[in-house]
This record gives structure tokens, C-alpha cells and sequence, in this order.
């Protein structure tokens, strides 16, 4: 058999990601790992089902974005771990090629609504955080454009600098919100800050 790579930036030892396994451990280990998952997205599921319906009853905004941030980041684990074809659609890895280098930016942008609709800002940190959002849309098809026609570096590169400007975007704009003791935007500063590490 021979496997071909577009990228081979995270491949730097391909042979250290090679594992002989008798069947019954193969099975074991993706029977455990199958259970994990369909956990994690279970649980997410059940909480984009309910805020959707928080949003369609009471019409909180608030509700609606964080059902679309959880969408999206059902979207982008799924593309990330590889597992949409089991979970979600059998003909995703067509998709993937078309959506991943998009989907970061896109969590991006989801994310900023939410803070947006949240958080209860101030008219300039509202701003801000309006224009990131622009941006991180703006830049979605564009990423997606490059990594297809152009270069696969390029487009990951891209969107790494925009989702880590975002990133800090976001955080601070509910830094100084919290400092002025809006409780709402301290919660989601804590909230996000693991996430953050992840990005950094």
C-alpha cells in the first residue's frame, strides 16, 4: 500500500505514527475509543438541542450563537479527530477537503458572536469584536481557496494568524470588561482561557 501527503508538516516522523496491533486489540482500542466519542458528541448535541430551543422560545440571542458555536465546534472536532464519516456523514472525508482549512476561522467568528451577544459590551469593544468577526468570515473562503489552487502552508498559515489574532481579540476585549465588573464577560474570560492555551 502507499500513502501520498499534501502536507507533510505534521508527518516530520510518519513512522513513529505506525502501530501493529493483533485485530482483537484494534478492535478493543476503537471500540473504547468509539465510546469516548460518541460521548463527547452526544453531550454536545444535547446542549446545541436545547439552546436552539431556548432560542426559538425566548428568542435569547445569546442562545442561538452559543447552539451555532457548539455546530461549529462539533464541525471542526470532527474534521480534526477524523471521525465525521462515522458519526456524522459516511461521504465527509469528500467534504473535509473542501471545509477544514475554513472551519478554524469559522469557530472564530461563532465564537466572537457569541462573546458579542453575551457578554454585554461596551460600544468599542462591540466593535472590535464586530470587525474580527468580519475578518474571520472574510477570511474562511479565502483559506479555503488557497489550500485548494494554491498553497497548503499558505492557507494554514493564514488562518493560524487569524484565529490566534481573534484569539487575543476576544480575550481581551473581555479582560477590560470584567475589569469594569461586568460578571458576564468575566465568566466567558475564564471560560475561554483553556481553549486559548490550546490555540497558542
Amino acid at each position: 500500500a502507499r500513502l501520498s501527503l499534501r502536507d507533510g508538516r505534521h508527518l516530520n516522523n510518519p513512522q513513529n505514527l505506525l502501530q501493529l496491533a493483533t485485530r482483537e486489540a484494534w478492535e478493543s482500542e476503537q471500540s473504547t475509543r468509539s465510546f469516548g466519542q460518541g460521548l463527547f458528541f452526544g453531550l454536545l448535541g444535547i446542549m446545541v438541542i436545547y439552546n436552539a430551543f431556548l432560542f426559538y422560545a425566548e428568542r435569547h440571542v445569546a442562545s442561538g450563537m452559543y447552539a451555532l458555536l457548539l455546530v461549529t465546534a462539533v464541525l471542526y472536532f470532527a474534521i480534526l479527530r477524523n471521525i465525521g464519516p462515522r458519526f456524522i456523514w459516511s461521504e465527509m472525508p469528500e467534504l473535509t477537503q473542501l471545509i477544514y482549512p475554513a472551519v478554524g476561522p469559522l469557530l472564530c467568528a461563532s465564537a466572537l458572536a457569541f462573546v458579542r451577544a453575551y457578554a454585554g459590551l461596551n460600544p468599542k469593544e462591540d466593535r472590535t469584536l464586530r470587525l474580527a468577526t468580519f475578518v474571520c468570515l472574510a477570511s474562511a473562503p479565502l483559506s479555503a481557496v488557497i489550500d485548494r489552487w494554491g498553497s497548503v502552508a499558505l492557507a494554514a498559515t493564514q488562518a493560524n494568524i487569524i484565529i490566534a489574532t481573534s484569539t487575543l481579540i476576544l480575550l481581551g476585549s473581555c479582560a477590560a470588561a470584567a475589569r469594569r465588573g461586568n460578571r458576564p464577560a468575566l465568566v466567558l474570560l475564564l471560560s475561554f482561557v483553556g481553549p486559548a492555551i490550546g490555540v497558542f
